[in-house]
Parts: C-alpha cells; sequence; structure tokens
C-alpha cells in the first residue's frame, strides 16, 4: 500500500520542534553529529528516526500499525501534556502527568542504540560459542560428530585459526516486531512503574540565559553518588542503587524535567550554570546527534563553560 508509513521517528516530531528557533522562517532544526564534529541544518522529519523501525507483520494489519495506533497514541497525548507545560510553566496532574511520565519511558527504551545493545550482545555470544567449540580437540570432534556424523569434516586446526582470527561474520536479525514487543514489556512493566515512583519538577531557564539542547537519547540516568561521567545511561539501574538515580529531559529550548526519589517536587527557575549542566548530561548521553537551534548554547565541560561551536571543526 502506497500510504503506510515508513519513516518512524523514535525521537517524535513533535518533540523536536520545541528545539526549533522559533524566528527561523524556514523551520529547521541544527544537528551536531557528535563523532564527526560537524553539523547541518534540516527539517525535523529528516532526524531522530529509522526506516521501518516500528514495522510489524501480522496478518490483517497494515506494517505501520504499531506506528500509526500505539506510537501515534503515545505521542498525541504526550504531545497534549508538553503543550499543557509550555502555555503554564507548571507540570500537568493525573491522568496528563501520566502520560507525560509513559512518554518519558519511552524515549530510552524504544531506541535503535538499545537495539543496538542486543544484537551486539548476541553477536558476542556467537563469538564465545564459537571459541568454546575449538577449545580442544575433543570437544570440536565431538560437536563435529553429533552435528554431521556422516558429513566431511574441517581439520581442527584450520577451523581452530578461522576462529581465532575471526576470518568469518556473523549477522543477527530478528523478525519485524521482536524488538519493539519486548520494549513494550519492558516500559510497561519495569521502567514506567520506576519513573512513576519518581518526584517530577519542572526546571526553567532563567531570562537572557542559554538554550537547552535535545539529542538522540535525551533521558538521562545517572547515579547521583558516582560522578555523573561514569554513570550516563538510557536504563534503569536495579536495586538498591536504583533510589540514588537522577532523570534530566529537556522538555524545549527554555524547560526540561528533573526527576529524583528523594528530592520533592517544585518549579525552580535554574541560571546559566544549572542549563550548562544539564546540556552537558544530554550531550555526553547523546549516541550520535545533538539537536539544537543554533550553536550558541552553552554546555559545562568539566568546570569549564564552552559553547556549541566547540563541538564542530
Amino acid at each position: 500500500m502506497s500510504d503506510i508509513s515508513r519513516n518512524h521517528h523514535y525521537i517524535p516530531q513533535f518533540y523536536l520542534k520545541g528545539f526549533l528557533d522559533p524566528c527561523d522562517p524556514k523551520k529547521q532544526i541544527h544537528v551536531i553529529e557528535k563523532n564527526a564534529r560537524r553539523h547541518f541544518p534540516t527539517n525535523p522529519r529528516n532526524v531522530g528516526s529509522k526506516r521501518d523501525f516500528n514495522r510489524v507483520e501480522i496478518p490483517g494489519l497494515p506494517d505501520d500499525d504499531a506506528e500509526r495506533r500505539v506510537f501515534g497514541l503515545i505521542d498525541r497525548e504526550a504531545a497534549k501534556a508538553l503543550k499543557y507545560i509550555a502555555d503554564n510553566g507548571k507540570l500537568p496532574t493525573d491522568t496528563e502527568m501520566r502520560n507525560l511520565i509513559y512518554f518519558v519511558a519511552v524515549l530510552p527504551s524504544h531506541n535503535p542504540y538499545i537495539r543496538d545493545i542486543l544484537i551486539n550482545a548476541e553477536t558476542e555470544l556467537h563469538k564465545q560459542r564459537m571459541k568454546s567449540l575449538v577449545s580442544s580437540r575433543e570437544m570440536y570432534e565431538s560437536e563435529m560428530q553429533r552435528v554431521h556424523p556422516s558429513g566431511p569434516k574441517v581439520p581442527y586446526e584450520v577451523m581452530k585459526q578461522f576462529v581465532e582470527e575471526e576470518r568469518y561474520t556473523i549477522k543477527i536479525t530478528f523478525p519485524p516486531g521482536y524488538h519493539m514487543g519486548h520494549e513494550l514489556k519492558a516500559i510497561q512493566e519495569i521502567v514506567f512503574p520506576l519513573f512513576s515512583r519518581m518526584q517530577w519538577s519542572l526546571l526553567i531557564a532563567e531570562t537572557g540565559t542559554s538554550n537547552f539542547v535535545c539529542s538522540d537519547r535525551p533521558v538521562v540516568l545517572f547515579n547521583i553518588i558516582e560522578p555523573p561521567y561514569l554513570q550516563y545511561s538510557s536504563i534503569a539501574p536495579t536495586e538498591p542503587t536504583v533510589t540514588d538515580i537522577e532523570l534530566t529531559m529537556p522538555l524545549n529550548l527554555r524547560m526540561a524535567l528533573n526527576a529524583t526519589f528523594k528530592d520533592p517536587s517544585a518549579i525552580a527557575i535554574v541560571d546559566e550554570r544549572i542549563v550548562a549542566g544539564i546540556n552537558e548530561r544530554t550531550i555526553l548521553a547523546a549516541e550520535r546527534q545533538i539537536y539544537c537551534p543554533h550553536l550558541d548554547f552553552k554546555f559545562l565541560d568539566g568546570e569549564e563553560m564552552k559553547s556549541g561551536r566547540d563541538l564542530v571543526n
């Protein structure tokens, strides 16, 4: 079907639009490629997305059914909450707040970064199995006899060298919807309940300060009893350290969320250094890209205040 959506956003467009320069007639977002140290302007439609990321194959349903009905609904409800915050300068309550927290839970869990971790772990597991196979002649010949009792056998020395030199490629593939099913289960059973227990605060940048920036991993969790640069993560730690974590997430150019298990909820007007500190967390946690209206934002590099221009060549 020609009307099936293929460009699926894991960082939704409505959210990215909160980081546009309101004076820019082209309505473009600036993208900083973190590792390449380059930047370019583009439409929010072109970033934070991946082809067929939410694709499913269920008889009788279009391939983009989850994209439209599941994540479309999550995004619509979150968009209402973000608009309420932007219009009123405070967090919503009850259902709208639950919808916002659920959206925050989705962002770090439903992300290509997490899928890459799982694929890399599965790849490494297969490599370890290969190494185990050739760990001894007895192990190898026993396994070959089991798998190919009457077939031709590669000599042990040849296979051992082949494995040790890694003269092979392992390609891990999963059926459409496989990752998404596990992600939604983790969100519903682990991440959302965890986040719902936290105390949420709204940080508002003081007039005249720099802007908050966004990234392809905007929800940042770190352990407040350890140096932040050792703790940046997009998945929640487990007990007993779980109550020592803090969460930050930029909402738009002038507002950000902060959540902990210990501090009471609040609305706080924050100065340049706090904004720069949250930008530092966002930048460090980014996988590949940072999103901003221009390069004049501030961030901390240790104790030193720097500009977004320091991130590009």
